[in-house]
């Protein structure tokens, strides 16, 4: 009995008083004698054993997904601090990214993989305007690329915006610098860090620039964009070319060549003032046209301005516009034009170069969005990274967000599941944006 007693005396003995016996710990579990919590989760041996966890390291997969009465019905993988744990690493991951994309250059931005894309965007959403007005597409031709390369990056050396370069440089000069025979010729000039949609839509929006678009004359089309500074402010230009090759003709006749929708320059000065201490802009128009001219605007994207002719037979106007508008047409910006009806009732559309007015700096939200879906060979590499991790992320919670809400109802944790949306939530967020 003695020998008998001794042995249950041995087995029951519990050093550290966490409900097994030493000797369970040493030979069955392999935890510690001496610690209660030998693996420091915050939960006694006994208790894991109890549960039927593994007292003695991390619980098993079943632990980590899959809510049960082994782990409380209380899955790892949802636990608040391993979700605020997660979510603080993929904050850090897309504060990292948004940074590094910012302290890019503009001038490490547009690089000729980004400014191939963005052209032949431009082309493809001309293409769509003209099939939805029944117009033939344009065919992308390759001297017409190089033209329009030619002209945007000499803008963006010299800092002009004008369909007339310092040295009186015109289209026709451009399109013969690169040996391109045409009958009709076009140009649109665009300046501002835009997405193609944005510079579309402010072609669209301009009287002549929309003329160049929908022009059932034209055949083939080139674009292409450059980046430089304008008035101390990096930026790019953009310079879309269209025209008519030569047509064979079966008897000599006099050919003309034409330029067509980009006249000379109106005789005409836009001026853009901001009143001390005021948010809106006021827009100043000057103009001298023909003396049988019987009205005239300023259109300045979506905004046209009516001019009132003095006895001296000038045309003035002026409007106050808000930040709001006057950030639609600086972003991006396009020529002016003065629009002009005479008493015969035929229309004029000229163009009207002004400095004054300058692309607005592009935003953090901006200039982040266009990288990310255009990112160069190094932006790739970061923006792919945080999109696994991320992504992976995701994966994991949705999977024990699933599993969690499929146990039974009684047994579930509300704050668990509260949790583990906010979380799917926010990666999808990171994700998308």
């Amino acid at each position: 009995m003695k020998k008998s007693a001794k042995k249950y005396i041995k087995h029951t003995s519990d050093r550290d008083h966490d409900g097994l016996s030493d000797w369970e710990e040493i030979n069955i579990y392999g935890t510690d004698p001496d610690d209660a919590d030998t693996d420091d989760d915050g939960m006694d041996d006994g208790e894991e054993v109890f549960l039927g966890r593994n007292p003695n390291g991390p619980g098993s997969l079943k632990d980590f997904f899959i809510p049960h009465k082994g782990n409380n019905y209380h899955p790892h993988s949802l636990h608040p601090k391993r979700i605020i744990f997660h979510l603080a690493g993929a904050a850090v991951i897309k504060t990292v990214a948004v940074l590094f994309i910012l302290f890019f250059p503009m001038s490490a931005w547009l690089t000729p993989e980004m400014s191939a894309t963005q052209s032949r965007r431009i082309i493809a959403l001309t293409n769509e305007l003209r099939k939805e007005k029944s117009i033939p597409e344009l065919k992308e031709s390759s001297l017409l690329n190089q033209a329009a390369f030619k002209k945007a990056q000499d803008m963006a050396v010299k800092e002009y915006f004008a369909h007339t370069s310092p040295e009186n440089k015109k289209l026709n000069d451009w399109l013969g610098a690169v040996g391109y025979k045409y009958s009709m010729a076009g140009e649109n000039l665009a300046m501002g860090f835009s997405a193609a949609e944005e510079i579309m839509q402010a072609w669209e929006d301009s009287p002549t620039h929309y003329a160049n678009l929908i022009d059932k004359d034209f055949q083939e089309i080139g674009v292409a964009m450059a980046d430089g500074a304008f008035q101390g402010q990096e930026t790019t230009f953009a310079a879309q070319y269209f025209a008519l090759p030569p047509q064979e003709i079966t008897q000599p006749v006099a050919v003309e060549t034409i330029i067509k929708a980009t006249p000379e320059p109106a005789k005409a000065t836009v001026a853009i003032s901001e009143p001390t201490g005021k948010k809106e802009k006021i827009i100043q128009a000057q103009a001298e046209l023909p003396a049988n001219v019987k009205t005239a605007s300023l259109v300045m994207g979506d905004k046209e301005i009516e001019l009132q002719k003095d006895e001296a037979n000038t045309w003035t106007g002026s409007e106050i516009i808000s930040k709001e508008d006057y950030e639609k047409i600086s972003q991006p910006v396009v020529l002016a034009s003065i629009n002009s009806t005479d008493y015969a009732g035929e229309v004029t559309i000229a163009d009207v170069e002004s400095q004054d007015i300058k692309p607005q700096k592009v935003s953090i939200a901006d200039q982040y969005l266009l990288l990310k879906n255009n990112p160069n060979k190094n932006i790739a590499k970061i923006i792919n990274f945080s999109s696994f991790y991320f992504f992976f992320l995701l994966i994991i919670v949705a999977i024990s967000l699933i599993l969690n809400i499929s146990a039974k109802l009684k047994k579930q944790h509300p704050s668990l599941v509260i949790g583990g949306v906010s979380m799917v939530a926010i990666l999808l967020i990171f994700l998308i944006i």
